[in-house]
């Protein structure tokens, strides 16, 4: 598992499921609640006061719980609540510009091959968000998944790599054995019939690799 890293365990991305009436701040609880250590707000409808005032939200919930919060995307954003990191997909590093935290603060990047996580690097990114490494039904399949091989070889460029796309409690063990440091969950947890329990058995199967 890459050292050093500014991300750990179980890292949940938020996101609405209007048909189940979960909320980005309800998602949110149950992953802190079952043990996540990285929190990402990623909305793609809100704007301006809207987005600002559910990024504040989740903000303060992951301060009080002693979590890391990272804003995907809005920069501006990003920089009012503070955040302690931002994310960017290869189409959003325009937002690089308008991301000049004066507290510590982290970026990542989303890379699903060699060559991005090393530009990555490059750009400043202090881990990468890599996948997907199985197929998912999160967001639309423009890629053959990564597999587990395709996730150690950018593992092995350094970078510390969060992995993403797929991924449940039987994927943490050969997950981390690639060389993650940490397995990020979206739809897995928040479109989950029992989203605390999942999560939960998540954090468990972590826990049983040391990584915590």
């Amino acid at each position: 598992m890459s050292t050093g890293a500014p991300i750990s365990g179980l890292y949940v991305v938020t996101s609405e499921y209007p048909h189940l009436k979960r909320s980005h701040v309800g998602v949110a609880r149950a992953a802190l609640e079952a043990g996540a250590k990285v929190i990402q707000y990623r909305d793609k409808t809100r704007k301006g006061s809207d987005l600002l005032a559910v990024a504040s939200e989740l903000r303060a919930l992951c301060r009080a719980a002693g979590v890391a919060f990272v804003m995907n995307d809005h920069a501006e954003v990003a920089m009012k609540v503070r955040a302690d990191g931002l994310h960017l997909g290869q189409g959003d590093l325009a937002e690089l510009s308008g991301w000049r935290p004066r507290w510590s603060a982290f970026l990542g990047i989303s890379a699903w091959s060699v060559e991005l996580a090393e530009k990555a690097r490059s750009l400043g990114a202090d881990y990468v968000g890599s996948g997907p490494v199985r197929p998912t039904v999160s967001k639309p399949m423009t890629r053959e998944p990564l597999g587990l091989d395709g996730l150690r070889a950018i593992c092995e460029t350094g970078v510390p790599v969060a992995a993403i796309g797929g991924l449940g409690a039987d994927d943490v063990r050969s997950v981390f054995a690639a060389g993650a440091s940490a397995i990020c969950v979206m739809g897995g947890i928040g479109a989950a019939d029992d989203p605390l329990g999942v999560a939960r058995e998540i954090v468990s199967r972590v826990e049983e690799t040391g990584a915590y």
